[in-house]
């Protein structure tokens, strides 16, 4: 599971703590810094880390630049954000399983509770796992033209489409964010929500699904399934 992160060094203690506690042998953690940040953050043993050195502060970008070279090495890619903790028991199997029931293409995503407290819509998946042949096959896991927000609408709209999209609803997660005021607004989330970059990720989205969609679509149905034992 990628995991970007900048100035939350006690937020990733919340999330790892929570991982060991829940996770069995199917998933592993990789922290994403910035460089110009890395230092602030303890660097755990039973965690990986990789470091980034393009632009600061941006979600998508990071996961971009390390998503090819993942994919070619696990047969599954998730992100989920550093302000979650996991709930749920044993959730790495219970995903692994049913997405193996998905051929090369499955996607799915965790209930973070969002929807339930009548913060955010159900139908967007705020944290995901995919298959990598599709990162494989789209050389990217989030459209490049996003820089931090709609690739949650981006993935349930391709896993919809694909007829591969499984709702984990029973695999819980916590997302602590300010919308459900479980945290503060911190500089983060400032950062994020300042100067309308939401309406502008919100422009180029909907340009993405106009043009560029059925296209991508296309490329990961056009050669059947591929077969992808990697893990």
């Amino acid at each position: 599971m990628f995991v970007p992160s900048r100035d939350r060094p006690n937020i990733i203690e919340k999330l790892r703590t929570s991982f060991n506690k829940n996770t069995g042998d199917f998933a592993e953690l990789l922290i994403i810094l910035d460089r110009d940040n890395q230092e602030s953050y303890y660097k755990h043993h039973d965690l990986k880390y990789e470091i980034y050195d393009g632009e600061a502060g941006y979600a998508q970008e990071k996961m971009n630049h390390f998503a090819l070279k993942y994919a070619k090495k696990y047969k599954y890619i998730g992100f989920i954000g550093d302000d979650n903790e996991f709930i749920t028991k044993n959730w790495d199997s219970i995903v692994y399983k049913e997405l193996e029931t998905k051929g090369n293409i499955g996607i799915g995503y965790l209930n973070d509770l969002m929807h339930e407290q009548g913060k955010a819509q159900l139908h967007a998946c705020r944290n995901v796992i995919m298959n990598s042949d599709i990162i494989e096959k789209l050389s990217y896991m989030a459209p490049l033209c996003l820089r931090h927000f709609y690739n949650d609408n981006f993935w349930y709209n391709l896993g919809a489409s694909l007829e591969s999209l499984v709702y984990f609803n029973d695999v819980r997660v916590n997302h602590n964010h300010f919308l459900n005021e479980q945290s503060k607004y911190d500089k983060v989330y400032e950062i994020a929500y300042n100067n309308n970059k939401m309406e502008e990720d919100g422009i180029r989205y909907n340009n993405y699904m106009l043009l560029e969609f059925n296209n991508d679509l296309k490329k990961i149905t056009s050669n059947g399934q591929s077969g992808n034992n990697k893990t």
